[in-house]
């Protein structure tokens, strides 16, 4: 009964052999990424292909992102609003104090343009010509604006200069419609004179309106 104590030393040797060959495999759950060369990869190493160039990339905040609303069938959007320009009327005057008036009045223009008009229904002279017509003389009434008719009217600013003239007979011409545009904003002093004549006077200013 020998042979139990020959196979004793054989199996402690491949035991011995068993030992000698195992080694431990990293677990999977370590937590490091390991590299096909079975070493790990060092989580701060930059070779994972980002690149950067900080010569030329700096990071940013994101731009915001703006979104058009979704209109729902049959609507449309809401057009844009608009200045407007008005010009309301801030003086209306009939002048027909005879023979002769001056009036004078202030006016604030804080929105440009201020538009003055003035309608002259000057004073009309009649007179008695003789007029031929071939072997025929006839007397007829010819009328005309008096030579006595004026009107003058002055715009001055706040320190008194005189900003636009205007007027009807004399130094000025016989157009009955008159209009005088200022385009600057401030205060101005409106001065009518006449005599002879009937004058409708308005005056308007600018205003921006929202639409």
């Amino acid at each position: 009964m020998k042979l139990p104590y020959i196979l004793l030393p054989l199996f402690l040797c491949m035991a011995m052999l068993a030992a000698g060959c195992a080694e431990e495999i990293p677990s999977g759950d370590s937590g490091s990424p390991m590299q096909e060369d079975g070493t790990a990869v060092d989580p701060d190493d930059n070779s994972s292909g980002a690149v950067m160039d900080s010569n030329h990339v700096a990071e940013a905040t994101p731009y915001p992102i703006k979104t058009n609303p979704t209109l729902r069938p049959g609507a449309s959007a809401t057009p844009a609003r608009t200045a407007q320009h008005e010009y309301p009327v801030v003086l209306h005057e009939k002048l027909n104090n005879t023979p002769s008036f001056s009036k004078a009045w202030t006016i604030e223009v804080p929105y440009p343009p201020m538009i003055v008009e003035a309608e002259v229904i000057p004073e009309i002279e009649s007179r008695k010509v003789l007029v031929t017509h071939g072997s025929k003389e006839k007397w007829e009434t010819v009328t005309r604006p008096s030579a006595n008719s004026r009107l003058s009217i002055t715009i001055r600013d706040e320190d008194g200069n005189i900003v636009k003239e205007d007027g009807f007979g004399g130094l000025y011409s016989s157009v009955k419609e008159k209009k005088v545009k200022i385009l600057s904003p401030g205060t101005y002093l409106l001065d009518l004179r006449g005599g002879h004549v009937e004058v409708d006077l308005t005056v308007k200013v600018g205003n921006t309106v929202e639409e």
